[in-house]
């Protein structure tokens, strides 16, 4: 049985949220977008690109090894925390599947998977509204399983 004042301290904070963000853009002064949370990658990356595979092993030292290590725990990890997010959308719970969101965003964005990355960044922004965005939940399956083939084709090339 979930505890219905802790739900209720939950989306408490999530609107108190609405007044954050303004206040630190008003304190930093300049308009963060989602285009701020997305990783930094290379100039070399182009458009059809799934992930910036050179920026990413950047990052991670010129290390093949935790680069393929970070890509297994990817494939484990993203199938589930997806289908926690199809299933706060169907519940209707937003603060679930918020929190999924930013989970698959942080996943994807250790790849530089801009379009999975700006797609659950969406998700998670409007279900902190509580809104449920079906249609990017939708997108972000396609993104996610883009990403992952890309993946697994780097390591059987020898990551």
């Amino acid at each position: 049985m979930v505890d219905k004042r802790a739900g209720g301290r939950c989306r408490q904070v999530l609107s108190k949220s609405t007044y954050l963000l303004p206040a630190i853009k008003s304190y930093y002064g300049a308009l963060m977008t989602a285009a701020s949370f997305r990783p930094k990658t290379r100039q070399s990356m182009t458009a059809t690109e799934v992930f910036d595979y050179p920026g990413t092993l950047e990052r991670l030292g010129g290390d093949a090894g935790l680069f393929a290590d970070l890509v297994r725990f990817f494939l484990e990890d993203a199938g589930e925390i997806l289908q926690r997010a199809h299933d706060a959308a169907q519940e209707k719970d937003a603060v679930k599947l918020s929190r999924a969101a930013h989970s698959l965003k942080g996943l994807c964005s250790n790849f530089g998977g801009r379009q999975a990355v700006d797609l659950a960044w969406r998700i998670e922004q409007r279900a902190m509204a509580a809104e449920i965005d079906t249609a990017s939940l939708a997108e972000l399956d396609t993104a996610i399983e883009r990403l992952s083939t890309a993946l697994r084709r780097q390591l059987e090339a020898g990551a």
